[in-house]
């Protein structure tokens, strides 16, 4: 299958998607982001402090969960002395998952 229709499938706006991987918990998603540098009150910092992997549920697909995979980084801007995580597409200030998997229709299937 092509990259671009599994971006479709999956909805995956504002990820770059690299590969899939299927396993036995679920489907994972490995994405980047092409954002080089992030804006702080008008400092713009290419400086990353720290890095850390990140596994985002997204969806469900054919009664299995899918998952994000994704390095998040943390840029610092040293004329404010702070660091700040860069904002990941669909996801909200400290959630663990995205925001389409919250309205997919399968969350209240039973079996």
């Amino acid at each position: 299958m092509l990259k671009s229709e599994i971006k479709k499938i999956f909805n995956l706006d504002g990820y770059i998607f690299d590969k899939m991987e299927d396993t036995k918990d679920g489907i994972i998603l490995h994405c980047h982001l092409q954002r080089k540098s992030m804006t702080l009150n008008s400092e713009n910092s290419k400086s990353i402090n720290e890095t850390r992997d990140r596994l985002i549920a997204h969806t469900i697909f054919e009664d299995k969960k899918v998952f994000i995979a994704i390095k998040q980084r943390k840029f610092y801007f040293p004329k404010q002395k702070k660091k700040r995580w860069e904002p990941l597409p669909q996801v909200k200030k400290n959630q663990q998952m995205t925001t389409n998997f919250k309205k997919s229709p399968y969350l209240n299937y039973e079996r």
